[in-house]
């Protein structure tokens, strides 16, 4: 049966994980994913883990620098931060793309930069207003068939890969407007594949747009730039043209490296 989270590729088998490994990131998931302090039963409660375990693992993380703690619980350090920027491929993105998004950020109001990572469209990068920042923050994992950025991805694969996608998971709704039909969605990849560029009318949020195209960063990895906007403001029309221009341009500086 299809499924939203199959193992991701590259990783072993479960059997085959070092169970201490998995429990260690078990807990910083689930600490990342709320985005603010958590505690020692709210994350044994998403983890599955005995209390004691997570309590022995979140002071040991902390004193390591991958948590921090406070009176409210325990949240994602700065240490991580550091790692995480560390990625080659990431940091190059970023510094290339940093134009393009504050141009982008100017014509609609919000502009991000994602890449592919294990079945889902990663923000690295962005730039937001108060209004339209809800669930696009950097370092959010989001679905490919429902953003912007993740449906144009999706149709800069090969068709091979866009039917390896689709075969293997399950297309949850975010909205009432989300694609959630195998094969609408299919016709939708080939019409962005057309056009250059993907938008999202409310099928990850309420009340925004968002326009995006996609480029090849290096051999088998992905990016995409765009921008979101409020769905009154026609956000498609304005900004289409230079978002899939952004993403040629930064095509260009990648094909030279």
């Amino acid at each position: 049966m299809p499924t939203d989270d199959p193992t991701p590729a590259g990783l072993a088998p479960e059997s085959r994980r070092d169970p201490v490994v998995q429990r260690i990131l078990a807990v910083l998931e689930a600490c990342a994913a709320e985005r603010r302090p958590v505690t020692i039963t709210e994350l044994a409660e998403a983890t599955g883990l005995a209390k004691t375990t997570v309590h022995r693992m979140c002071w040991k993380l902390e004193d390591l620098g991958m948590l921090e703690h406070s009176a409210d619980g325990f949240s994602i350090g700065k240490k991580m931060l550091t790692l995480g920027n560390a990625n080659p491929i990431i940091n190059d993105l970023r510094i290339a793309a940093i134009p393009y998004l504050v141009e982008l950020q100017k014509l609609a109001g919000a502009s991000q930069l994602a890449i592919l990572s294990e079945g889902r469209a990663l923000i690295v990068d962005g730039l937001y207003t108060r209004e339209l920042r809800a669930n696009t923050l950097m370092g959010a994992g989001l679905p490919l068939h429902s953003t912007a950025v993740g449906k144009a991805i999706l149709a800069r694969l090969s068709r091979q890969r866009r039917e390896e996608f689709l075969t293997t998971r399950m297309l949850r709704a975010s909205t009432p407007h989300t694609i959630v039909n195998h094969a609408m969605i299919r016709r939708h990849l080939e019409r962005v594949v057309e056009q250059g560029y993907a938008v999202s009318n409310e099928e990850f949020q309420l009340g925004v747009v968002a326009v995006a195209s996609a480029f090849r960063v290096r051999e088998d990895t992905y990016a995409a730039i765009g921008c979101l906007g409020s769905s009154t403001d026609r956000i498609e029309q304005r900004s289409a043209a230079r978002v899939s221009e952004a993403a040629r341009q930064l095509q260009l500086v990648f094909d030279q490296t």
